[in-house]
């Protein structure tokens, strides 16, 4: 086989590829400022290059970053109305396409398994009341900085990050955010959030005030908490509604780069997932899943990636204002757990006993009350069961045993 046949991208063309979205979000970007024009892109494209690892320093000449500036002006009008909403290639150009996971294609995760890419669109899915807002906040304010506070869910390099709030007044989102940043060092300049009553995924004006904050401030990471909140007065079962919301930010995706993450509860039916029309299932990309437990104490964290491994579950804790990384339970009641699920669901308090091999009545009283006050197990005099909701859930075999 030739070597034509395994085309190998040249350095020239991926550095121009590169150069060609930043001029164009850049650009776009700079919306309503006069002053701007084709010369002052070509320089800010000289600092493109030169910080880019694509480019090398050398590849693109100060004729071809004008070149790029030019054409940029003349094919992406600066409101942006009329951007270019095509992805279109050659086959030898989709050959020559670089594709690779590098650090700057993950916003969460790593490049061997990236659990949230850049560019996507993502649910935090959970009850109401259930930390979504409180978790969120917390991992957003360390992600701008570059920090990873839960372990599970890294970040590889600072994030420029714009959370809108929906549903917090300016008094709450200052008290929220302060205990959200416990232990972490300020300052937090790259990192926004505020609220824009006008801000609406379907009204014509509210699509206007997100793309006038997100031209603004540039982020690399949108938040926008939580969905039901953007979308108000309209019907979140509709196709027509949903699919304007949907086609508003796959737009402003292409047109600015930027990453989502939405937080939208969950119907009363949670198997069935977020709520609202079943299109949304198939447009988000990761699903996080966030699940209340040890009497709403804490969190079970369930990530799930449309284009990556599925990471183990795990546990933040409410303490103080905020969540932190935590073991679900105490090794006792884990084994508590396991041989109640072994024994399908549920077992006599006295076969428990002699299986955990634990001689003193009044130890055991205490670990069972341990594992029922952590929501692990339900009591009663005579049996231990998994909680009810997971008797229903699984399927032990039992049939109309469980009522």
């Amino acid at each position: 086989m030739s070597a034509s046949a395994n085309p190998i991208p040249s350095p020239a063309r991926t550095c121009r590829q590169h150069l060609i979205r930043r001029a164009k979000t850049i650009h776009i970007a700079q919306s309503g400022n006069h002053n701007f024009g084709t010369s002052e892109l070509a320089q800010l494209l000289h600092t493109e290059r030169d910080k880019a690892p694509q480019c090398n320093d050398t590849e693109v000449s100060s004729e071809g970053l004008s070149l790029i500036a030019e054409a940029t002006s003349v094919l992406f009008p600066a409101d942006g109305k009329d951007s270019d909403s095509s992805l279109v290639y050659s086959g030898d150009e989709w050959l020559d396409l670089d594709l690779g996971v590098e650090s700057a294609d993950v916003i969460a995760g790593s490049t061997a398994n990236p659990l949230i890419r850049a560019r996507t669109k993502n649910f935090l899915e959970a009850p109401e009341k259930s930390f979504k807002t409180t978790l969120l906040l917390r991992w957003a304010a360390a992600a701008a900085k570059g920090v990873s506070v839960f372990p599970a869910l890294p970040v590889l390099r600072p994030l420029k990050t714009l959370y809108l709030h929906g549903e917090l007044s300016p008094s709450e989102i200052k008290e929220r955010f302060r205990s959200s940043i416990q232990e972490l060092e300020h300052p937090f300049p790259n990192f926004y959030q505020g609220r824009d009553l006008k801000a609406h995924l379907i009204r014509e004006d509210g699509q206007k005030a997100i793309r006038r904050l997100v031209y603004k401030y540039q982020p690399e990471l949108l938040i926008l908490d939580p969905w039901q909140s953007f979308i108000s007065g309209y019907d979140e079962n509709s196709f027509k509604d949903m699919s304007t919301a949907t086609h508003f930010l796959d737009t402003l995706i292409q047109d600015t780069g930027v990453t989502l993450i939405i937080p939208i509860h969950l119907g009363k039916d949670r198997s069935r997932g977020a709520r609202g029309h079943s299109t949304l299932a198939g447009w988000r990309d990761t699903r996080i899943v966030l699940e209340p437990i040890k009497n709403n104490t804490a969190v079970s964290v369930d990530i799930y990636p449309r284009w990556a491994k599925h990471p183990d579950p795990f546990v933040l804790k409410f303490s103080n204002g905020t969540v932190w990384p935590g073991e679900m339970y105490s090794p006792q009641t884990s084994q508590i757990r396991k041989l109640v699920t072994e024994s399908k669901g549920r077992i006599g308090r006295e076969d428990l006993k002699v299986k955990l091999g634990i001689t003193s009545d009044q130890a055991f009283r205490k670990a069972l009350q341990r594992a029922k006050d952590d929501g692990a197990v339900a009591v009663t005099d005579t049996e231990v069961t998994l909680p009810l909701d997971e008797l229903m859930d699984q399927d032990f075999g039992m049939g109309e045993e469980i009522s």
